[in-house]
């Protein structure tokens, strides 16, 4: 890691601006590394919103009068106007900072639920860190996109950022086991697939498996992969040359008469029905 710096306005400089006639504008991003004792106070605050994520060192901020420390993997957002002050005792530090606004930043915040100089103890991930990294080279390609790309950039850090702080502590949230499974669901509906099968490719107990699934997606893994073929066949329905055969083998289940009465107790309607009733 380097320091960098990049401004939306190369003339002058200036990043600390209030942006009224965007959604969302990033003024300034980059790279912080600081190998000495360091204090950073601004009683003012600035124009924008600021964005600080630290991936390595050890960091204090002063947030309404009391000190608090900043572990690696820590993000924090600083709202317009307010008084921010950090500063660090040992070297070694690095950080990722942006600066933005926008007309609808105040709306993905209270909608994120992300508050004012509060401690995100997010940790580090690749997809945080890459995403800063996405904002650098826009801001050094400056293609007739790069604006627009650079809000749906520090859009998704904002949601990435609320997800992980969602997400920590929960296991069943967050385990990459899960992910798996849910992708090997949607991957494999067509065919055969049970809980067991599901359960030995992320090696976990059916039991196990199910207790994490639930805390996920709030169904059981058999309960989601039915809902899911029952989705698609709805969508295969709509095309008159397919049979009901052929629409249940498509969908991962070879009876006929299996994926009817499944079919019907989900949407009420046989699928022939379902088919004479889709426009």
């Amino acid at each position: 890691m380097e320091n960098q710096s990049y401004y939306i306005n190369l003339n002058d400089g200036n990043c600390n601006q209030k942006i009224d006639n965007r959604s969302i504008a990033v003024n300034c991003a980059g790279a912080c590394v600081i190998n000495n004792p360091f204090t950073t106070d601004n009683p003012r605050g600035r124009e924008d919103y600021y964005l600080q994520y630290l991936v390595s060192g050890e960091m204090y901020t002063m947030i309404n009068g009391r000190t608090y420390l900043m572990p690696p993997g820590s993000a924090i957002f600083y709202y317009p106007h307010t008084y921010y002050k950090y500063w660090a005792t040992t070297s070694g530090v690095c950080y990722y900072w942006a600066h933005f606004s926008g007309k609808e930043v105040e709306s993905i915040f209270s909608e994120c639920g992300l508050l004012n100089a509060h401690i995100y103890p997010v940790g580090i991930h690749n997809r945080l860190i890459t995403g800063f990294e996405r904002l650098f080279q826009d801001f050094i390609s400056r293609d007739r996109f790069f604006e627009l790309s650079l809000g749906q950039i520090i859009t998704k850090l904002c949601l990435d950022i609320a997800r992980l702080s969602a997400d920590s502590g929960r296991t069943g949230k967050s385990d990459t086991r899960i992910d798996k499974v849910i992708e090997k669901i949607h991957q494999s509906y067509d065919r055969e697939l049970s809980v067991t099968e599901l359960a030995s490719s992320v090696f976990l107990s059916e039991g196990h498996l199910r207790v994490l699934f639930r805390e996920r997606c709030g169904m059981s893994p058999q309960r989601y992969l039915t809902l899911l073929r029952i989705n698609a066949a709805k969508q295969l329905l709509e095309q008159p040359n397919l049979t009901i055969s052929e629409v249940a083998r498509s969908v991962g289940i070879p009876d006929p008469l299996y994926f009817s009465r499944i079919f019907r107790a989900e949407t009420g309607l046989s699928p022939s029905k379902y088919r004479e009733n889709t426009p």
